[in-house]
């Protein structure tokens, strides 16, 4: 349902959730498109997909917090495969 969509883009919510992940991911020191990867963390976690896959698709639970998981490792990884640590959160601690 795009309504539901476009409602929740439009909330000051919805857009302070999405701009938080966004800024999670740069401060990371993810590389690409911090917003593109935010809206696709985010469409992956939302009620709609989750509630989908396992009520319609049978996905068990277990399943979509291990591919969350692998999800995000994967973003933070980058494409070397190797854990993102130029952000200003492991700066502090060198």
């Amino acid at each position: 349902m795009p309504w539901r969509h476009d409602r929740r883009q439009a909330s000051d919510t919805g857009r302070a959730f999405h701009r938080h992940v966004s800024t999670l991911l740069r401060e990371a020191g993810v590389d690409g498109d911090h917003d593109m990867l935010a809206r696709a963390l985010l469409a992956f976690a939302g009620f709609e997909t989750t509630d989908y896959l396992h009520n319609e698709r049978g996905i068990p639970t277990a399943r979509l917090q291990a591919t969350w998981v692998d999800l995000v490792r994967r973003v933070l990884e980058g494409p070397s495969g190797h854990t993102m640590t130029t952000g200003p959160a492991h700066r502090e601690q060198a």
